[in-house]
């Protein structure tokens, strides 16, 4: 039986995001539900890149707005993606501003709204 062990919230914070310069986020699978760890990535600046196989990934990440959609298992293509945005620190910065900004739509509150109307249109 492992035992407990309890992580500093300010240690736990950089094991899970990393260190500042890690700014892409890289999700190789074939299948995703909503994709919250996507969302995730995405408050903390981070530019996620992920094959663009399922339907959800277009729901979360705009190609070159705010991330960067793959065609499915094109890794040739996967590989060029993130020479680029290595290489380009201003695409990469504002891929990140800009999927920052974007996830307001699923706040607790936008979601919210949203039930709200779908109720109210049914009284």
């Amino acid at each position: 039986m492992g035992s407990l062990v309890l992580i500093p919230k300010h240690l736990l914070l950089q094991i899970i995001v990393g260190p500042r310069d890690w700014r892409i986020f890289h999700q190789t699978l074939v299948y995703e539900g909503f994709g919250n760890v996507l969302v995730e990535a995405q408050s903390f600046g981070c530019v996620p890149m992920l094959f663009n196989s399922y339907a959800a990934a277009q729901d979360i990440v705009i190609h070159n707005e705010n991330g960067i959609l793959v065609t499915p298992f094109n890794i040739d293509k996967y590989v060029e993606e993130t020479k680029d945005l290595m290489m380009n620190s201003t695409k990469l910065n504002q891929l990140g501003i800009n999927g920052y900004e974007h996830i307001n739509k699923f706040s607790y509150e936008e979601t919210y709204k949203k039930w709200d109307r779908v109720f109210m249109s049914h009284i």
